[in-house]
């Protein structure tokens, strides 16, 4: 039985799905696991065209509600288009394709819906689905389980929890765990690891949450200021008349105190945006239509491990955040395959006779977020020269 899921688009599908990255890969364990929030791939696939065609099939059916005969006719065209020539029989490989994007998709989007009311509705229950001709043992065990969102069993059996898996997940409000006589979740059962590393009854490469890892892929790890700064063309050669900034004047008062908490530094950031603590991220759109992914992430190691304070940053993380927000330039550059992005603001903050210069870059390589105080004339001359480097895609009249 073809999955559907009504004929009205479910928007967070929709988001989750297009944001999604084309991958051209050998096979299916090419990308693993949280690693399809990000990428789209066929297995087998390699051609950039192809794998965008094939994505843009898979999201006509997401989008639109087209059945899986709609599908297979797409693919069919696609496949005489290229040349493809698929392993697999074509009602089976069609089949995978259709019914595996649209239910990760699907419960992505419903991971996020779920998630934005978990403060109301804390707890989750397993679900299966009675659809299914062939159930497995440990997903008919864990019908009806009821955990808190937040528990690590969650983690790795949000479903589907692999090939041909319709579970699904409903939240509970505290009044529903009443008319369930339950006082509080269940014990989440014991994982025991088989082959590959992955719990008992969960097929290899399904042990994630699909949308849970969605926005740490878009996170970029910081990029040393030092590093940065010693980056920067020592000379450029201005090939346009600039227009000067005028300096922007910057309350005092706006100015963070020295020795917070690194965490309380990072709020301060993130409260620019009109987030509140405990928010795991937000998607900005800038001045110039081009979507940011905010998160305290930003701030934190590979190793997670935060990382705030260098050469007294921490004091004008607000300053950082009104650059992102009201830049009086944007730069657009490339470097060695590159791209960067680059908001610049000259600030004089009241009280002083002096400037400060504030830039927020992000680009492949990450990001880095940098202000330069005390300058007078001849420093600001020198240190625009090299931060106003490549197409100016943005300014402030």
């Amino acid at each position: 039985m073809p999955v559907t899921y009504g004929t009205k688009p479910f928007q967070s599908q929709v988001d989750f799905f297009r944001r999604k990255l084309n991958v051209g890969t050998r096979g299916w364990t090419d990308i693993w696991q949280g690693q399809h929030d990000r990428a789209f791939m066929v297995a087998g696939a390699m051609k950039t065209d192809l794998v965008e065609d094939l994505h843009r099939a898979v999201d006509k059916a997401i989008a639109q509600g087209t059945t899986l005969d709609a599908f297979r006719k797409d693919f069919d065209a696609i496949v005489q288009k290229y040349g493809w020539g698929y392993n697999g029989g074509r009602n089976w490989r069609t089949r995978v394709i259709y019914e595996t994007n649209l239910r990760t998709s699907y419960q992505a989007g419903r991971y996020q819906q779920m998630k934005a009311v978990a403060h109301s509705r804390p707890y989750w229950q397993y679900r299966h689905s009675d659809y299914v001709k062939k159930p497995r043992r440990e997903h008919l065990r864990w019908n009806g389980l009821i955990l808190r969102h937040d528990d690590p069993w969650c983690d790795t059996h949000y479903p589907p929890n692999g090939w041909g898996c319709r579970c699904s997940v409903r939240t509970l409000a505290e009044r529903d765990m009443k008319k369930l006589g339950k006082s509080g979740p269940d014990q989440a059962p014991p994982i025991k690891r088989e082959t590959r590393r992955v719990p008992k009854g969960i097929d290899p490469g399904w042990a994630y949450a699909p949308g849970k890892e969605w926005h740490r892929a878009f996170v970029k790890q910081q990029v040393d200021p030092d590093a940065w700064l010693k980056s920067l063309p020592a000379h450029v050669q201005v090939q346009k008349r600039l227009s000067s900034l005028q300096p922007r004047p910057y309350p005092a008062d706006k100015l963070l105190p020295s020795g917070l908490d690194d965490q309380d530094y990072i709020d301060a950031f993130l409260k620019e945006f009109g987030m509140e603590p405990g928010e795991r991220y937000l998607l900005y759109e800038d001045v110039s239509g081009e979507l940011l992914l905010i998160s305290d992430d930003l701030f934190r190691e590979a190793s997670g491990q935060i990382k705030v304070t260098k050469r007294g940053r921490e004091r004008f993380m607000r300053m950082l955040a009104e650059t992102i927000k009201n830049p009086q330039e944007i730069w657009l550059s490339d470097k060695g395959g590159n791209l960067r992005r680059r908001y610049v603001v000259l600030w004089n903050i009241e009280g002083s006779d002096k400037s400060a210069l504030a830039v927020f870059e992000t680009g492949n390589a990450g990001w880095v977020g940098i202000t330069i105080t005390a300058l007078v004339a001849d420093d600001i001359d020198y240190i625009m020269r090299r931060v106003r480097v490549g197409e100016r895609i943005y300014e402030q009249k």
